[in-house]
């Protein structure tokens, strides 16, 4: 079938403004997605200044995370479980996944 070059430019035209509504619906969605925002009134208090040298356990490291009304902490992995992370990351199931480097600078 042979389309004549007016209706040809026509489709093209419709094709691109249908690109730059999408596009536009696409950013409009994103930037209206709602944030948790942190009150202003929170402020983090210095506990120890010079904190010790030896590890502490999991559960004591979480009662020292400072964080706003609204968050919390969850120990989702710790040793022996994991040992020597190097990295960190989620996919889009929010399944995390930990790379280790358990030979590197032993």
């Amino acid at each position: 079938m042979i389309v004549p070059q007016e209706r040809k430019t026509n489709s093209i035209s419709r094709f691109s403004l249908c690109c730059i509504l999408g596009f536009a619906a696409f950013v409009y969605t994103c930037s209206a997605a709602k944030k948790p925002s942190i009150p202003k009134d929170f402020v983090r208090t210095i506990i120890d200044s010079n904190p010790p040298v030896t590890p502490l356990s999991p559960e004591k490291s979480m009662e020292l995370i400072q964080l706003p009304p609204g968050f919390h902490v969850e120990l989702v992995a710790s040793e022996p479980m994991v040992q020597e992370p190097v990295a960190i990351t989620w996919d889009a199931n929010g399944k995390m996944y930990v790379a280790e480097m358990n030979t590197y600078m032993k």
